[in-house]
């Protein structure tokens, strides 16, 4: 079984539980979110997510001749522990985070490829800042961060609402090292 990480963080697996978090879906409503996604691979890739236990049915019913299966997110098994994330090497974690930036880059593919876009208009926004922070600052940053992106998640769809993408990523930054060109005239630390 692949590790909870590579389970998540796979492009079409991560659009699914992306599908799902706001509200249960049948696997036809799946493929009308996702009509990019053949058939097949959607079923295999939801079929992964179930054994995996991150996707769970939560009902079931007949459909001329058919069961139909309702999907639901299992919220507590999308979290990669803080030990899973302990135990990965340096080429684990860049894996599990290129996986990430590649869910990142799919979804804004599929945006700019949809025709035509208006960006001010659609909220597109994307930045990268320093911030100088203390561990207090950094931990009251990433608490209030999620509270914010928890209570927007729990508004769920409804009139005048889109989905939107929230991508979040803190990394520490490293000084560079003596003669390897940088320059960092003028940078406190």
């Amino acid at each position: 079984m692949k590790s909870k990480g590579d389970l998540i963080l796979h492009p079409v697996r991560l659009r699914i539980i992306q599908a799902l978090l706001p509200r249960p879906l049948t696997t036809r409503e799946l493929a009308k979110v996702m009509p990019d996604v053949p058939p097949a691979t959607l079923y295999r890739h939801l079929k992964l997510l179930v054994q995996g236990d991150v996707v769970s049915v939560v009902a079931e019913s007949r459909v001329r001749g058919a069961i139909e299966r309702t999907y639901a997110v299992s919220l507590r098994q999308t979290a990669i522990s803080p030990e899973e994330l302990g135990s990965l090497d340096r080429d684990g974690h860049m894996r599990l985070f290129l996986a990430f930036i590649a869910s990142v880059i799919d979804g804004f593919e599929r945006y700019i490829d949809r025709g035509h876009v208006d960006y001010a208009a659609d909220g597109l926004s994307y930045s990268q800042a320093t911030l100088y922070l203390s561990d207090v600052e950094l931990g009251e940053l990433r608490a209030e961060s999620a509270a914010i992106a928890q209570r927007a998640m729990a508004l769920g769809p409804g009139p005048g609402r889109r989905p939107m993408i929230f991508s979040s990523i803190v990394v520490p930054d490293v000084p560079p090292r003596a003669g390897d060109g940088s320059d960092r005239k003028g940078d406190p630390r």
